[in-house]
């Protein structure tokens, strides 16, 4: 009775987690659809590319470097901006990047000095148009000094799903943060999207950018 009672619980429990792993897997497959979808918005003149009907010259060079063929950035509310760089291979990688921050201003123990800037946290959601998979990088925590260096005061939380996206080892300093990472990794060769996805400061800004 104890046997058979042990088999029925862990049926139970197998047909309560599956339900749960497709629909997070079904959850992430929309916010990175949603997220191209607002692209071709935000950027029409890409949309072709953005949605997989640019077509690729049949081989890229001999040394394996694939050619940026443009960058853009564009603000599309208070808070939030979008990035997009498209490459020869025919990938476009999307980030957004959303703020919340507030001016700072405190006197440093020398009183005839002040130091002012801002401080506050950032959120980015990056995928790339031709390969299943979305990486968020969460409130990271961040000070930009006016008048001195600006610096990362917490690396915030990488969230992805580990199947279609994975990460490797990242490198983290007080001024850069980058990320290795692998979309459609579930799929073999080829068929994998590595790149280098980057979080730095520039002219006293928060900038994101992948590179493959």
């Amino acid at each position: 009775m104890k046997r058979v009672l042990s088999i029925l619980l862990a049926a139970v429990l197998l047909f309560t987690v599956m339900p749960f792993a497709v629909f997070a897997d079904e959850s992430e497959a929309s916010e990175r659809n949603e997220l191209l979808a607002q692209a071709c918005e935000v950027f029409p003149e890409y949309a072709s590319m953005i949605r997989g009907e640019y077509v690729a010259p049949q081989s890229l060079p001999q040394d394996g470097s694939n050619e940026k063929l443009f960058e853009e950035h564009r603000n599309i509310s208070d808070t939030t901006t979008m990035s997009i760089v498209g490459y020869m291979s025919g990938d476009v990688y999307v980030t957004t990047q959303t703020s919340s921050g507030y001016e700072l201003t405190y006197s440093t123990s020398n009183v005839s000095s002040s130091v002012t800037g801002v401080r506050g946290f950032v959120t980015f959601n990056a995928a790339c148009s031709n390969a299943p998979g979305l990486f968020k990088l969460k409130d990271v925590q961040f000070q930009i000094l006016y008048n001195a260096s600006d610096y990362f005061m917490s690396y915030g939380t990488p969230i992805y799903d580990g199947t279609t996206t994975q990460i490797g080892t990242p490198s983290l300093s007080a001024s850069r943060i980058s990320y290795p990472i692998t979309f459609n990794a579930n799929a073999a060769g080829s068929a994998q999207v590595q790149i280098d996805f980057g979080v730095a400061f520039l002219n006293d800004k928060v900038y994101a950018c992948m590179i493959v």
